[in-house]
């Protein structure tokens, strides 16, 4: 992963990506891109790996490392928020601490909401709190933004869009939706696009970033939940024009590439009332064990991104051995990290001297990486997944691996490979493909497949 693109991340809020805008390049449609020259993994060979797993979490994306018990019971489907809810909401970063015990009955309650005052000319945008639950069944608050169209008809808007963003950090203070507050973050582009046409967009800070705890970077579950569950916490919020059943895309780049497929994965069993019409990923990240293995051993800025992940799967999974992922002598590093935004993240890993363990070879800590690896589990909804061939920060190696998985699942998916396009470009390159595709799948269209292509 790319410490160049990723630095700028703590400074516009969109971490590793931003907003598209403009015209479509001309894609190649591939199931595997040409080799990648990506100067962040490519320390690791291309990934094979099929999405079958041996390890203990591969049969349950829900459950502890090491654990062979069935995944936690499906949070229970709602279409009213209890009453007394929403509360009113506090001013200041108090917006991100909830009461308690967290307020609601079940995932997706509207704790409380404010005003979003940069929210674009023609919408209505708030700031959102609501209910979610942590991969140990304790419930928790998770913030978001959701913006609407400023005419909302009587039967509510024709889509959500519900957008997951990419890296930003594991601090609160680099929360999207401060950003967003402040009028700093070119996803209020996005939004603009999203509500001209009708819809209304959401996007989950996931957990952990904003409210207490530390964010689960890249575990996959969390942010599934986070991106599934501001969806029914919109749809408890007056002025959004998100009704119960309202049909729903799932969109997110890079870390939220990752996160909308691992939303999709986990609907039919966290969220079976959503209707989803179809999940799309640009750049997403799959396989994270190869990405372990290409970050672990490396010196300088790029060991920034496996404290990053490490961190984020001991927040979730804290009976994990973190002597596999760090000699004792640099585990404070895993609290450090904690607080730090990307940009310095990566700079925190600069004294770290080469040849650090892979935490791999750990069972426990291998088992982890495949339950937030995409590609093992059916979404049952089709999945676009778009990917520039020259991106540095993801190597496209890595969604081929993810759209291989899924081929062989029966899923609809269908892989689009930008020639010339980086991390970022990829997005306003896909753009006029990402429109039609979610227009399709709302017209009822067959969705098209790259598989045995």
């Amino acid at each position: 992963m790319s410490a160049a693109l990723a630095v700028a991340g703590c400074s516009d809020g969109g971490g590793d990506g931003g907003a598209p805008a403009g015209a479509p390049d001309t894609p190649v449609t591939a199931g595997t891109p040409a080799p990648s020259t990506s100067t962040s993994l490519s320390a690791a060979p291309a990934p094979t790996a099929a999405p079958a797993s041996t390890a203990t979490l591969a049969a349950s994306s829900t459950a502890s490392p090491g654990d062979d018990a069935p995944a936690p019971a499906p949070a229970p489907a709602t279409t009213a928020a209890p009453a007394g809810l929403p509360l009113p909401a506090p001013e200041g970063d108090a917006f991100y601490v909830p009461p308690e015990p967290v307020p609601g009955d079940a995932p997706g309650d509207l704790i409380w909401a404010r005003p979003l005052a940069t929210a674009p000319p023609g919408t209505n945008g708030w700031q959102v709190l609501y209910r979610s639950e942590s991969l140990a069944g304790a419930p928790i608050a998770v913030s978001g933004v959701v913006i609407a169209p400023g005419d909302v008809p009587d039967a509510g808007v024709p889509l959500v869009l519900s957008w997951a963003h990419g890296t930003t950090g594991l601090a609160d203070r680099c929360a999207p939706s401060k950003r967003y507050a402040e009028g700093a973050t070119v996803e209020l582009a996005l939004a603009q696009l999203v509500t001209g046409r009708g819809w209304t967009f959401v996007a989950t800070d996931y957990e952990g970033l904003g409210t207490p705890g530390v964010h689960p970077y890249l575990v996959g579950p969390s942010e599934g939940r986070g991106v599934l569950d501001i969806v029914r916490a919109a749809s408890h919020l007056d002025g959004s024009g998100v009704t119960p059943g309202a049909p729903a895309a799932l969109f997110g780049h890079s870390q939220g590439g990752h996160a909308a497929l691992m939303a999709a994965e986990i609907a039919p069993a966290w969220a079976p009332e959503l209707d989803i019409v179809g999940t799309v990923a640009a750049a997403p990240p799959g396989s994270l064990r190869v990405i372990e293995d290409a970050t672990a051993g490396q010196a300088g800025l790029i060991g920034g991104f496996s404290l990053l992940i490490n961190a984020g799967l001991l927040a979730a999974y804290p009976d994990l051995d973190p002597d596999a992922a760090l000699p004792p002598a640099d585990q404070g590093l895993l609290a450090e990290v904690a607080e730090t935004c990307v940009a310095e993240a990566l700079q925190l890993a600069a004294s770290l001297p080469p040849g650090r363990p892979s935490a791999t070879a750990d069972p426990a800590w291998a088992a982890a990486y495949d339950a937030s690896s995409p590609g093992r589990a059916d979404p049952e909804v089709p999945v676009l997944i778009v990917h520039g061939d020259v991106d540095e920060v993801v190597p496209a190696s890595l969604s081929a691996v993810i759209a291989d998985g899924y081929c062989e699942l029966g899923v609809a998916v269908q892989r689009t490979v930008y020639p010339g396009a980086d991390h970022v470009a990829v997005l306003t390159s896909s753009l006029g493909e990402v429109q039609g595709w979610i227009d399709a799948r709302l017209a009822g269209d067959p969705p098209p497949s790259s598989c045995g292509g």
